[in-house]
């Protein structure tokens, strides 16, 4: 049974975690024409939103921080996913607080993989390709290397 809460648990962080990413490009007005959760066969399609059948991976269609007019857009998009999972320990942990929820297990179980999954994000960061440090490293070195051309 404990697997199955670290599955769901670290399920609903990678969800977070691409929700993250689509808040902060919906706020600086670039369009989300998708918002893929898991890999593998799509299961259903609700608007923008598509559910896969392997929950443990994640990506937004366009790439906000590619599209984002301003440097600092672009690394506000690309660390949304991490500051969306941060929030979730946050507020999931003043939750179980407050309702008194750790009595329960399973919930003890969740909160613990969320904070696993929230520092395991900071990975996330390493400019290795397809991972948001990736996309960082493009957006700086990019910009950093044409200004050095031009020079």
């Amino acid at each position: 049974m404990v697997y199955v809460q670290i599955a769901i648990g670290a399920a609903l962080a990678i969800l977070v975690h691409e929700l993250g990413h689509a808040f902060f490009q919906t706020i600086f007005r670039i369009p989300v024409h998708l918002i893929e959760w898991g890999s593998g066969p799509r299961l259903f399609k609700l608007g923008k939103f598509e559910m896969r059948l392997i929950p443990f991976s994640g990506g937004i269609q366009p790439n906000g921080v590619r599209l984002a007019n301003a440097k600092w857009k672009g690394v506000l998009i690309a660390l949304g996913g991490l500051i969306a999972q941060w929030f979730m320990v946050v507020v999931s942990a003043v939750i179980v607080v407050q309702l008194n929820l750790l009595r329960f297990e399973w919930i003890e179980n969740i909160i613990v993989v969320f904070v696993v999954c929230a520092f395991l994000s900071f990975f996330n960061l390493i400019p290795y390709r397809g991972t948001d440090g990736y996309h960082l490293f493009r957006l700086f070195y990019k910009k950093t290397r044409k200004a050095a051309v031009n020079e």
